[in-house]
């Protein structure tokens, strides 16, 4: 690597990568635990008895979403959850590792990704999708800048016959 500011920033990304890991997992409990009937109908009662909906059409529309979904959904959303938290988590624990297979499947993963964040960001313009989608692209161009840069080190290295 190239000193120290590569590593913060490896490290930085492999912080960020087990945040989102953690999250997903916390997500799938709670996909989990509020999917079962009795929790689920409490949930929905509660929902339908909130003062917070009236004049808030964020919450409303939430809470709409929200009772929309059926016990079948939410499970799918608790494995989903399941499955990304894996992936983040791997790609976390190679980049603290500096592992060269987890900068690949970083840049893979995340910009396989991008298109989605950018189709969403078109359907619902937000200041959290914007930040997701720049985040996402500037970790992409790092990491691609970062593993030619490394390539070009290894050629040279090679080529000299060291």
């Amino acid at each position: 690597m190239k000193g120290n500011s590569d590593e913060r920033i490896l490290r930085g990304i492999a912080v960020f990568k087990l945040c989102k890991c953690v999250a997903l997992i916390l997500i799938a409990i709670g996909a989990f635990e509020v999917a079962q009937a009795s929790v689920f109908g409490r949930i929905s009662h509660w929902l339908h008895h909130l003062p917070l909906a009236e004049g808030h059409l964020i919450v409303h529309d939430a809470i709409v979403t929200l009772l929309g979904l059926t016990p079948q959904r939410i499970h799918l959303i608790g494995f989903v959850a399941c499955g990304y938290a894996c992936l983040f988590g791997i790609e976390g624990y190679g980049l603290w590792r500096e592992r060269r297979w987890a900068e690949y499947q970083t840049v893979v993963a995340t910009a396989s990704l991008i298109p989605f964040e950018i189709w969403a960001m078109v359907e619902k313009l937000t200041a959290l999708r914007v930040l997701a989608v720049l985040v996402n692209m500037a970790i992409v161009a790092w990491l691609l800048r970062m593993l030619v840069r490394k390539r070009g080190a290894l050629r040279v290295t090679v080529g000299r016959g060291t």
